[in-house]
C-alpha cells in the first residue's frame, strides 16, 4: 500500500510504500486463545524469512518495553547508587520482562 502525506505537507514529504504482515500463533498454550498479529512497516518484506525477522523484533521490542518499568518501578533504580546493585536490578528487571 502506498500512502500520501497531508496535502499541505506534499511538497516536502514523499508517499510512503507501506507492507502489511499478518501472523498467527500457531500453538497458543493450553486454554488460551491463539494471539493474532497484524504488523504495518515500511522495510520491505521480500520473504517469509523477512516477515519472521520483523515480527521477531517486534517481539523483543515487548521485553525492552517492559523492562524499563520494572527497573524504575519494581527495582527503583533511580533511588539507587551503587553500581554493582544497579547492575543486579538490570538483571532483575530483565527477568521480569
Amino acid at each position: 500500500m502506498s500512502v500520501r502525506p497531508p496535502i499541505e505537507k506534499q511538497p516536502n514529504c514523499r508517499r510512503q510504500d507501506l507492507e502489511f504482515i499478518h501472523s498467527e500463533e500457531l500453538d497458543p498454550s493450553e486454554g488460551g486463545a491463539p494471539v493474532f498479529w497484524k504488523l504495518t512497516t515500511n522495510p520491505p518484506v521480500a520473504s517469509r524469512a523477512d516477515a519472521v525477522h520483523k515480527l521477531e523484533s517486534k517481539a523483543a521490542r515487548w521485553k525492552i518495553e517492559s523492562f524499563f518499568p520494572a527497573l524504575k518501578i519494581g527495582c527503583r533504580i533511580e533511588e539507587l547508587r551503587l553500581t554493582n546493585c544497579i547492575a543486579l536490578c538490570c538483571v532483575v528487571a530483565w527477568c521480569h520482562g
